[in-house]
């Protein structure tokens, strides 16, 4: 388990409850006088085959913290949840984070089971976690966020910025075109504005992707 020693008193109970599901956690306690700590918990990260990340609005400004949960997350075995609602920082913000913010200590309550059950899939291996470590990016639309597998997320825009490209030629074809008296005035008016037309709304849904992607990393 990975946390801020600030707390450690909610952490105790969650490694106690994890504890009592049969898991054999290691968390800093297990330190002795005299170790090594860096080398023992890089040791532990490794060896390990879940790691539980509690993030809170200390732990996220934590270096230690956030390097343990960089390599929990290399090596896809990452949980990780918020003890008081804060969200950590890119890129763990979005990914999927369980919410103790309520959780009173209880190893029966929701949240608690919940979090059970994601380490047992990590131990498991299961193929909904390894593909939500893959997950880069988001995408946010009516208040839901929504994994984009393509293109790293923005598989879209890069057919918008595809078709936008294809218009530059095309107007380029036509200018041509139309210098050297191969297409009259008239048309040569119609479709560029209807080009213009096109390029406006390319413009106006990367503009929308650029500021949907803004707000899904708050």
């Amino acid at each position: 388990m990975s946390y801020s020693h600030d707390d450690r008193e909610p952490v105790s109970r969650i490694a106690t409850g994890l504890s009592g599901h049969g898991h054999n956690v290691w968390w800093d306690r297990r330190l002795a006088g005299g170790d090594d700590f860096g080398a023992k918990i890089e040791s532990a990260l490794l060896n390990a085959e879940c790691a539980v990340v509690a993030w809170s609005k200390t732990a996220r400004n934590s270096l230690w913290v956030r390097a343990e949960a960089t390599m929990a997350r290399e090596s896809g075995k990452l949980v990780q949840l918020s003890l008081d609602g804060a969200r950590p920082q890119l890129p763990f913000n979005i990914l999927h984070l369980l919410d103790f913010s309520g959780w009173k200590g209880d190893p029966g309550e929701p949240s608690f089971v919940e979090l059970n059950n994601s380490v047992e899939s990590v131990l498991r291996h299961d193929a909904p976690t390894s593909e939500r470590k893959d997950i880069t990016l988001t995408r946010y639309f009516g208040g839901e966020m929504a994994p984009d597998s393509h293109l790293g997320g923005f598989g879209r825009t890069v057919a918008v910025g595809g078709a936008s490209l294809a218009l530059v030629i095309l107007a380029a074809g036509l200018v041509i075109l139309s210098t050297t008296g191969k297409l009259s005035s008239s048309t040569f008016g119609f479709v560029s504005g209807g080009m213009l037309l096109a390029a406006i709304l390319a413009f106006v849904y990367m503009l929308t992707r650029v500021i949907a992607t803004y707000r899904a990393s708050k």
